[in-house]
């Protein structure tokens, strides 16, 4: 039988010459040698994974991930503070936010409310008797508490009213009555925003920031509005009980 000699067309794979005629006889497998050199490493998922050409694509470190891979945050719910029945914020008090931004100022804190009695607007006593201090005694530092309680010093701080206008107050304790008061200028800070017996005030206070220096907010509230207040109040209270009864 006559065998004719074809010439061997190979490709070189891994070290190795492998035949390609068709008519070649085959062969055992050639098992490659092993190489010297590793092989490279396995991606796990071209996904999850950028290679070395498109390092551009991969953020820095430490960078913020885009608007698109953060998922959005609810508005944080304002805090309220329940004075007369009537749910007050602090951002509703005209201009207090904006002077105590002016004056460089911490956020401010809810100290006390009461209605204003005779002796609170007397031109004669000038002084407003807080009967429950206790919020803000926690407000001052240990030295400022000790000069209120302890001694006739007390602690020298500014008044502002809703219109920016500033008083020179101090808190300190009546005497007669062993009673913590604010007075020195109260008597004009009460003229000042008209205020008379069964108006409403509340008290804020900030420190301003690298001072250190106490301030005070006063707020004063006529009857009127504190009752249209209530009023509302009550009846969207009524309204939501009417909805719940009815939709059960």
């Amino acid at each position: 039988m006559e065998i004719k000699e074809y010439s061997k067309k190979t490709i070189r794979l891994f070290g190795v010459d492998i035949p390609l005629h068709p008519n070649t006889p085959q062969e055992d497998p050639v098992t490659p040698p092993e190489s010297s050199t590793p092989p490279p490493a396995a991606v796990s998922s071209p996904i999850s994974t950028v290679s070395s050409h498109d390092q551009s694509l991969a953020p820095a470190a430490g960078s913020r991930p885009s608007s698109d891979e953060v998922p959005s945050k609810s508005p944080a719910k304002k805090k309220a503070i329940r004075l007369f029945g009537v749910d007050i914020l602090v951002e509703e008090i005209p201009g207090m936010i904006e002077t105590i931004e002016s004056h460089n100022g911490s956020k401010p804190v809810f100290l006390y409310h009461k209605k204003l009695e005779a002796s609170d607007v007397s031109d004669h006593l000038n002084r407003l008797s807080i009967n429950t201090p206790e919020i803000l005694m926690s407000l001052l530092r240990d030295e400022e508490r000790i000069a209120v309680t302890e001694t006739r010093k007390g602690v020298q701080c500014i008044g502002i009213d809703k219109g920016g206008r500033s008083f020179n107050l101090h808190l300190g304790r009546w005497p007669i009555l062993q009673m913590i008061v604010i007075n020195k200028q109260w008597g004009r800070i009460v003229n000042a925003n008209n205020a008379v017996k069964g108006d409403c005030v509340e008290i804020w206070g900030y420190r301003v920031n690298g001072s250190d220096e106490l301030r005070l907010v006063i707020n004063f509230r006529k009857q009127e509005e504190v009752d249209q207040r209530m009023n509302a109040a009550a009846a969207a209270a009524a309204s939501t009980s009417s909805s719940s009864s009815s939709t059960n």
